[in-house]
């Protein structure tokens, strides 16, 4: 070891220290093993990934929801297209899901995908936050309101005027 540090830099020293712990570390498998055979049996079923539903292969896009679910969508060069748009207007729907890093995410793929019509994805992608932060601001006051009880007077005003 010692001899090493003569002959040696030290970032080639940690590259094989670090190379030798990586290669050392066991992949951890999350699936029991026989669900593992059944998903890559012959006869297993594909799913579509968004909606759940049963799809016979080959098939590019699912029957039921129309996402991009073959089996080589993002290295076929004309399909990726639609797996990709799927991706991004994923966060102009009505589901999106903001966090930071998806936001940032979005505005870069945004940049590299759209590069002139990216402002105008800016914009929806912008008014569905903004529209997504108005339900969220709004969804306890109208539960509250609904079950609140209407104030003693206020009632017999209205009918009075």
């Amino acid at each position: 070891m010692w001899s090493e540090w003569k002959s040696k830099s030290l970032g080639e020293i940690l590259g094989s220290l670090i190379r030798a712990w990586w290669h050392s570390l066991e992949t951890p498998n999350p699936w029991p093993d026989e669900l593992d055979i059944a998903v890559r049996a012959p006869d297993a079923i594909t799913v579509c990934h968004h909606c759940t539903t049963p799809c016979d292969l080959p098939v590019w896009f699912c029957p039921a929801c129309g996402a991009a679910i073959g089996p080589y969508n993002n290295v076929m060069e004309y399909i990726n297209i639609f797996s990709v748009g799927e991706a991004l207007r994923s966060r102009v729907g009505p589901e999106a899901h903001f966090t930071p890093f998806r936001t940032i995410a979005y505005v870069a793929v945004g940049l590299a995908e759209y590069t002139v019509f990216a402002p105008l994805y800016f914009i929806r992608l912008y008014r569905n936050f903004q529209r997504l932060k108005h339900r969220q601001n709004e969804g306890p006051n109208r539960a509250s309101d609904a079950t609140s009880e209407p104030a003693p007077g206020a009632a017999s005003s209205a009918h009075e005027g």
